[in-house]
């Protein structure tokens, strides 16, 4: 399975590196960022994927200095090292220059072959001004980046996400921001996200079904927000109630007529689930979307021994855009089963 997902993967980067024009859709969010300055971002993500196959040394060489003066204020800039593994990245946060990154980037992954995304996070309203003169203005912007391939040292697949701070210094020409060029890099403080289904996720999503069911039945200011949320995940519409005698099958709208006894209300826990969990995305040469999917059966984060599911599946699937959505994963739970008894159920 590994050779055939390494196989995969490296046709499809391959296929992307020399693929056309960015097709995809644009996040809703993003209409609210100015347009050359989304354009701008595309026209940097592209540069850097026209290294993402194998030329001569000279074409390489040019494409490269061609990179590095275009869109950085030096070439000395520090930059976080998305080329190292997810391990060393996670828990060193390493740095190099921009220009050790440009020119090292190919020779990282096997066949040279690698996949950068770059895209503003937010709704327009994180981008800010920290600086202006009468010609110039230094804009801080909050993006998302995603870095795939096969490493070339380990053979091991590598998707790393992350989130930075990026302040570019632009013209303001009448409103209309032109020349951009990177000025500095940060990452966002939070934790590097880790890709495919782990088990803090599982618990997680434990906990959103637990605290919502609750909110529906002993929260009357918050039984809509909570059954919206479990609608969204839940996608049967329905959840099965299992007591000592009996086996029920709900709707979730049929939780809003429950009259129970808070006591009762507080011994609510979820016994059981199965969830689809699908990213780690690449989009193939043809502009259509694979991801990443795991199936598990039988979840449950709370039992006692160390099994946490029956059952497990892996696979690599279509997915539409609107799936996708800018690399948050796809996921659906089912077959979800809930009690409010004090006794061991089976």
């Amino acid at each position: 399975m590994k050779a055939v997902f390494f196989l995969v993967t490296i046709c499809l980067l391959t296929g992307l590196a020399q693929a056309a024009p960015d097709n995809r859709p644009t996040a809703p969010g993003l209409k609210a960022y100015p347009p050359e300055l989304i354009n701008w971002l595309k026209a940097w993500e592209q540069q850097v994927n026209r290294l993402s196959y194998r030329v001569d040394s000279t074409e390489r060489h040019i494409r490269e200095q061609t990179l590095l003066a275009a869109f950085q204020h030096t070439d000395t800039l520090s930059i976080p090292d998305l080329r190292q593994p997810l391990a060393v990245y996670r828990h060193t946060l390493p740095r190099v220059t921009v220009s050790t990154w440009i020119t090292g980037l190919a020779n990282s992954f096997w066949e040279d072959a690698f996949l950068f995304r770059v895209h503003p996070v937010g709704d327009g309203r994180q981008l800010r001004t920290l600086g202006r003169s009468r010609q110039k203005v230094q804009l801080q912007l909050p993006v998302q980046v995603n870095l795939s391939g096969i490493l070339h040292d380990s053979q091991q697949p590598h998707h790393l996400r992350d989130e930075w701070y990026m302040v570019l210094e632009a013209t303001n020409q009448k409103g209309i921001y032109q020349d951009f060029q990177i000025r500095s890099i940060q990452r966002i403080d939070k934790p590097v996200e880790v890709p495919n289904l782990t088990i803090g996720r599982l618990v997680d999503y434990e906990q959103q079904l637990e605290q919502n069911l609750i909110r529906i039945l002993a929260d009357p200011t918050r039984q809509g927000e909570a059954l919206l949320k479990l609608q969204q995940l839940i996608p049967s519409d329905s959840v099965r109630v299992l007591t000592s005698q009996k086996s029920d099958a709900l709707l979730l709208g049929d939780l809003l007529t429950l009259k129970l006894p808070v006591t009762t209300v507080a011994r609510c826990r979820v016994v059981s689930f199965d969830i689809s969990y699908c990213d780690n995305f690449f989009q193939q040469p043809d502009q259509s979307f694979v991801g990443q999917l795991t199936v598990l059966e039988g979840v449950s984060p709370a039992m006692s021994d160390a099994t946490l599911f029956r059952h497990r599946r892996n696979d690599i699937i279509p997915v539409t855009a609107s799936q996708v959505d800018w690399g948050e994963p796809v996921v659906t739970l089912s077959n979800v089963v809930i009690s409010w008894e004090n006794q061991q159920l089976p």
